[in-house]
């Protein structure tokens, strides 16, 4: 995805909208967007109501973003969360 794909523009206007951005380098707040799009996206795509990410130190080490970002405003919680919710309609 280029960083100037609307779907990533999109959410980068949105993370920008709940939390300053000052100081954190743009190509950090893209690789963000570009992540929460994708997982928009793709639980769009397969008709998924609410997702789970692991958002601890894993991905931010790993593909250095923060996941917590990406998933204010989405049908995605912090793994631990959704485990209440396992089986349940």
């Amino acid at each position: 995805m280029k960083d100037t794909d609307e779907r990533a523009v999109k959410k980068l206007s949105s993370i920008q909208k709940y939390v300053s951005t000052s100081g954190i380098p743009q190509p950090a707040l893209m690789k963000m967007a570009k992540l929460g799009a994708v997982i928009d996206e793709w639980m769009h795509a397969v008709e998924v109501q609410i997702s789970a990410v692991q958002c601890w130190t894993s991905m931010e080490e790993n593909l250095g973003v923060v996941p917590c970002t990406v998933m204010r405003g989405s049908a995605i919680a912090p793994g631990v969360e959704i485990w209440p919710m396992r089986g349940e309609r």
